[in-house]
């Protein structure tokens, strides 16, 4: 079985620095690659390569842009049974989210795979996320991009029970404050790697007709630098609206809990502006399976469409690619790509 590994830096490709603080350097981005083999007699070969080396805090479009194209290329050799890359876990689910856009309907497994804490340290979860990848590619019971991931509290720092969560790119949630566990929107998993066997979600559901890339696997996508045409607002007691500044192509709400903002004379003004400006509006957070509050019916009349149930950041990544690839926000926001909406429970 042939595997590309791109390693990119992250706290699974770091190490303790003389001054005591975890760093990243090329030297150990391959050390996941020499524990794997050391472990395991599993008869793979791994072609690494390493495009870039950072702590994934400090991605770039570029970068995702760079790790985009790497995939694309070793995917077109023909050459791979699938990808893994190595990956920080700050920003796993952004990397994830756009990756899974761009390269949803390749035909080979492509697994991000990060690390608690450096592999040096008995917690890690590093390994167990690495060997849960590679069982994935071996299996093959899905294409596109995953996310290979074992939380501490499965693992329990340290005593792991060899269980690992397979996640869809397009599903994480939020990173937790303070935690490195990862989890999917409404626990919609993909599959489970547990006693050495690849075991599919029997309650995964898809979107029937959901496309698994927005422009293709081979469209030569573009990102901007930054965001800065797309407004991002989340609520907090006692927020003032900001200004809607020129050239803001979208806006997109964070809400509370159960869907809702704070609806008052404040937000009917700023929603005023935007439409007059024909600025589409969308938020992120409102469960198809629930009673509406009254606010939800009151901030949809003002203009806001709230999106279908599905990951805060996946949404805010499909606006930028959106944005970045001068296509019809209204429509791309309204469809379902690469598993990203989620079919919620029948009501009863």
């Amino acid at each position: 079985m042939n595997i590309f590994t791109i390693l990119t830096g992250g706290t699974i490709g770091s190490k303790i620095n003389n001054n005591g603080l975890i760093d990243n350097s090329s030297q150990s981005a391959y050390r996941i690659i020499e524990m794997y083999n050391q472990m395991y007699d599993s008869g793979c070969n791994f072609t690494p390569y390493e495009p870039y080396n950072i702590l994934s805090e400090n991605i770039t479009a570029d970068n995702v842009l760079t790790l985009a194209s790497a995939v694309r290329n070793a995917v077109n050799t023909k050459k791979y049974d699938g990808v893994i890359i190595t990956h920080g876990t700050d920003t796993l689910q952004y990397s994830a989210a756009l990756l899974s856009y761009m390269l949803g309907d390749a035909g080979i497994p492509i697994v991000l795979v990060s690390s608690a804490y450096i592999l040096d340290d008995k917690r890690t979860n590093g390994l167990l996320n690495f060997n849960a990848a590679v069982r994935f590619i071996k299996d093959k019971p899905g294409t596109g991009l995953y996310v290979s991931y074992a939380n501490t509290n499965t693992t329990g720092f340290g005593e792991t029970n060899g269980a690992a969560t397979i996640h869809a790119g397009t599903r994480l949630q939020p990173p937790i404050p303070y935690s490195a566990d990862i989890y999917s929107v409404k626990d919609s998993w993909f599959a489970k790697y547990c006693n050495e066997k690849v075991m599919k979600n029997p309650n995964y559901t898809n979107v029937a007709g959901a496309r698994h890339s927005m422009l293709g696997f081979n469209y030569e996508y573009t990102l901007t630098p930054d965001s800065s045409q797309i407004l991002c607002i989340y609520p907090y007691v006692g927020m003032e609206l900001p200004n809607i500044y020129y050239g803001v192509k979208a806006i997109l709400f964070g809400s509370y809990h159960s869907g809702t903002i704070c609806v008052d004379e404040k937000l009917k003004k700023f929603t005023e502006e935007a439409s007059s400006k024909n600025i589409p509006m969308f938020l992120t957070g409102l469960s198809e399976s629930g009673s509406e509050y009254k606010t939800v019916g009151e901030y949809r009349r003002l203009g806001i469409l709230p999106l279908k149930e599905s990951s805060p950041i996946s949404q805010y990544c499909k606006l930028w690619l959106a944005v970045s690839n001068n296509q019809n926000i209204r429509t791309i926001m309204s469809e379902s790509i690469s598993d990203d909406h989620i079919n919620p429970p029948q009501k009863a």
